[in-house]
């Protein structure tokens, strides 16, 4: 028995002379049990002489290695000897025990680099779970032998496999002399049958490519921590760093007392708890659905967290504590109504949460409920949600910010309103919004009234103080700097489908505007400012937090007045390049062997959406808000031409395979197809009942006959030869749509109407030529689908959507073949690529980063 770095686990080495081997971590005294289970079943390795029947096993396969049985075989093998030999350990220790150790066991691992061909039982998480559920089977034999029913099926197996090789090679010798009747016809046979132009020929799809020399061992540290604490096993490889971010939009931010800690809620469900100087998450929490509000003690050491059951009929809610530091729960309270807000007292010694219509107030020592109020509510049936809630310095007064009945030239009836924590009696109430944090020591605050103006109020005397900003539309809601000097608020403004956004501060005092920056990434949902008042924090609407100077409205990050969320991913056909558009125009070409950016194109139109190569590599075409697709040289990076879309924005639009035809889906259901090598347009198809809505799928088949559209329930299908129309309809509005290479199927994500009511999500897949029986596929669970993607041979297709999973289904069987759930930190997935071998994959998600996995179950595999 020894000890080596070199092995990630234990394992028995050598024939004739047989050792342990064993990793440091199992040699620590707090690793006695594990070292004793892991002693037990290498004994039972020993026992059996495993070694050195391994060692023929291998050979023989070495030997036979092109006849598909003897690995059938030496897998069955494999597999037996591991559970025999378990039964060592399941001797001397219960099953429980030997499960736990095996997990511990796989930890150690899985953070080794190294891989071991003897470690079966860590060789995949499938492998694992599997024999953690045979150990806990109640029903499972204990025999350390194998049985002679077994034995039986292993001879009669060999005898096969022997007869089967013996004619492989009576076969090969008649091979090597043909008789002379054969020569012609086969001759014949290579003649009659040319390659088809346009279609890729299946021994290329098999060829080694850069991509398959990615390795999840060689993940470089940045990549795994961008990546998150649980990535996926099929990971290669992470593009873009996903620090500080939620996907969708960021719904709160809180900074501690100390300013050592943020905390964020996002779209995505999660609260995270971010170092503040390194922008280091450190801990993720999620709480039923979605978590919604979020406050921070007056100590610092508890974080409060309002959440809810986003599709609960009965609002569901919960009120849960963590610590701050460990991310750990410390209690929880469950009701219904208040998963909206939260807010702590001044002295720490109350909390305050509320949701649709109701506000709570519970003592945080012993979670007794103080007070309950009906503060937006019409009637008994009609509730208002509370986005906001907030104690008054002295604690003596709530307030609650929300949404009531809409008066007569107001907003959206928004309403603040003042109660007595006490009592419960309403002692005012004043249309408009307030923070989470609105009041000054003096009692007054600072909110925004419903047309729009940002003031400083009096609530005693209900009386105007001072106005910041006059009446305007879509203003946000203001937030003072903890010294009470300063007031920074955000607008933003909309045209033809373009947002402007803006940051603005004032000084308390004085009203006196100090600085505005019109020139902010992304619209802005929560604002907050560090402790001492000198920056001020910004949760966009790209899931991006952003740091901004107080006096200058400058940021303070280098590199952040840059969009950085990806959009779209293109690979290129040679797999050494992969080219990434975002959110600002630029398109970055990441080189596979490097794992770097090597290159990027700084185009002046935002929003690339859709960018697709040329079959040859040498073109890379891109489109976004506008109607103009842009072609680039993909050696050189200059422009080579532009395209101008006629009806409508090219944010979506298709190459043919052979790189001859363009499409470009527009507004009013109408898709436009031009011939490239002609520059003109040759067709456009109109989807029926489509007035209004955009075209948002295209696909054509491989061959470039068939063009298929999606807009809102219906995909039309257009024979370019002879512009003749079919109509597919769905039972539901398509969020994703794709065509098989061979034009035979459509496969579409829907959200599909349920006979009881409401929706839920399907996939709707249809065999073109008879489109009368379509299959529902059930499986994901998300809201809503964002991508549905068919492999370049057709054989597979792959979903996803805001569920954070993918899904790889066998369109013939309409069964899912494999389940790829991503690390919480990558949120909803927005896009799935199929690499040109169709044998990676590449998901881009919400919090701007592009993951690439290895797919077990694909072509060359």
């Amino acid at each position: 028995m020894a000890a080596s770095e070199s092995v990630p686990g234990p394992v028995v080495v050598g024939v004739f002379r047989l050792s342990i081997l064993l990793p440091p971590p199992l040699l620590r005294p707090d690793a006695v049990s594990n070292l004793r289970i892991a002693l037990l079943h290498e004994y039972g390795h020993i026992r059996r002489r495993d070694a050195a029947f391994n060692l023929v096993q291998q050979l023989a396969v070495a030997t036979y290695w092109f006849h598909p049985l003897v690995y059938v075989m030496n897998c069955g093998l494999r597999h037996l000897r591991e559970e025999l030999c378990d039964n060592y350990v399941l001797a001397e220790e219960s099953a429980v025990n030997y499960a736990e150790s095996l997990l511990r066991l796989s930890l150690w691992t899985r953070r080794s680099a190294i891989a071991i061909a003897g470690l079966e039982m860590f060789s995949s998480h499938r492998k694992l779970e599997r024999r953690v559920e045979s150990l806990l089977d109640s029903g499972r034999s204990t025999a350390t032998r194998a049985s002679r029913h077994f034995c039986l099926i292993v001879r009669t197996a060999a005898t096969l496999i022997a007869i089967a090789i013996l004619l492989i090679r009576v076969d090969r010798s008649s091979a090597r002399n043909p008789s002379q009747d054969d020569v012609p016809a086969s001759r014949s046979s290579s003649e009659t049958k040319p390659a088809t132009p346009g279609k890729t020929p299946r021994a290329a799809i098999s060829e080694h490519t850069p991509l398959d020399t990615l390795d999840r061992a060689r993940i470089p540290p940045a990549e795994f921590q961008a990546a998150g604490p649980q990535p996926p096993s099929q990971l290669v490889a992470v593009i873009g760093d996903s620090r500080l971010s939620h996907w969708g939009w960021i719904l709160q931010v809180a900074v501690s007392p100390n300013g050592r800690r943020l905390v964020t809620a996002g779209r995505d469900g999660t609260a995270r708890i971010w170092d503040a100087s390194t922008g280091t998450e450190l801990h993720c929490l999620t709480d039923l659905d979605s978590i919604n509000g979020i406050a921070i003690s007056p100590d610092g050491k508890l974080l409060a967290t309002a959440a809810s059951l986003v599709r609960s009929p009965k609002m569901t809610t919960q009120l849960t504590l963590w610590d701050l530091e460990s991310g750990v729960i410390q209690r929880t309270i469950q009701g219904e109504n208040f998963g909206s807000s939260v807010a702590f007292s001044p002295d720490g010694t109350r909390i305050a949460a509320a949701g649709m219509g109701m506000a709570h107030i519970w003592d945080v020592s012993t979670d007794q409920e103080l007070l309950k109020i009906a503060a937006h509510a019409d009637g008994r049936h009609v509730l208002y949600g509370i986005p906001e809630t907030a104690f008054s310095p002295d604690g003596q007064v709530l307030i609650t910010s929300g949404f009531g009945p809409p008066a007569p030239g107001q907003r959206m009836g928004e309403m603040v309103k003042f109660w007595n924590v006490h009592s419960g009696e309403l002692l005012g109430q004043l249309d408009g919004r307030a923070a989470s944090k609105p009041f000054l020591k003096d009692g007054t605050l600072v909110l925004r009234r419903a047309d729009g103006a940002v003031i400083h109020w009096d609530p005693k005397k209900m009386q105007e103080i001072r106005r910041f900003s006059d009446p305007r539309e879509h203003v946000g809601i203001p937030r003072i700097s903890p010294d009470e000097s300063l007031v920074a608020v955000t607008a933003s403004e909309y045209s033809e489908m373009v947002g402007k956004y803006t940051l603005a501060v004032w000084d308390l005092a004085s009203g006196a505007k100090i600085c505005a920056n019109d020139r902010l990434p992304a619209d802005v949902h929560s604002l907050a400012f560090t402790p001492d008042s000198r920056t001020i924090i910004s949760g966009g609407g790209d899931g991006h937090l952003r740091f901004w100077d107080a006096r200058s409205g400058k940021s303070t990050q280098s590199g952040d007045d840059k969009f950085d969320i990806v959009l779209a991913v293109a690979f290129s056909p040679d797999e050494k390049t992969i080219a990434l558009s975002r959110r600002d125009g630029t398109i970055d070409f990441w080189d596979v062997e490097s794992r770097k950016t090597v290159a990027s194109i700084h185009s002046e139109r935002e929003w690339p959406r859709v960018i697709a190569y040329s079959p040859d590599g040498g073109t890379l075409a891109t489109g976004g808000d506008t109607r103009e697709v842009q072609f680039w040289d993909a050696n050189t990076k200059r422009k080579l031409r532009t395209l101008e879309v006629s009806q409508g924005n090219a944010f979506v639009f298709r190459l043919s395979a052979d790189g001859n035809l363009i499409a470009a889906g527009g507004r009013d259901g109408k898709t436009e197809v031009f011939d490239l090598k002609r520059g003109k347009s040759i067709a456009i198809t109109t989807s029926p009942g489509a007035d209004g809505h955009l075209v948002r799928f295209i696909a054509f088949d491989r061959d470039g006959k068939i063009l298929a559209s999606a807009c809102r329930n219906t995909v039309t299908l257009h024979d370019i030869a002879t512009g003749q129309n079919r109509l597919i309809e769905t039972p539901g509005f398509i969020h994703a749509m794709d065509m098989s290479p061979d034009g035979k199927l459509v496969a579409c994500g829907i959200e599909a109407q349920q006979p009881g009511g409401g929706f839920a999500p399907r996939v709707f897949l249809c065999n073109v030529t008879d489109a009368s029986e379509p299959a529902l596929l059930v499986g994901h669970k998300c809201w809503e689908f964002y991508s549905v993607a068919f492999s370049p041979d057709g054989s597979r297709f792959a979903s996803a959507g805001n569920d954070g999973t993918v899904r790889i289904w066998d369109p013939l069987q309409g069964l899912v073949i494999d389940a790829i759930t991503l690390s919480p930190q990558a949120g909803q997935i927005r896009k799935v690529v199929y690499s040109p071998s169709g044998r990676h994959l590449a998901t881009v998600n919400g919090n701007g980063t592009v993951y690439l996995l290895r797919l077990a179950d694909a072509p060359g595999r």
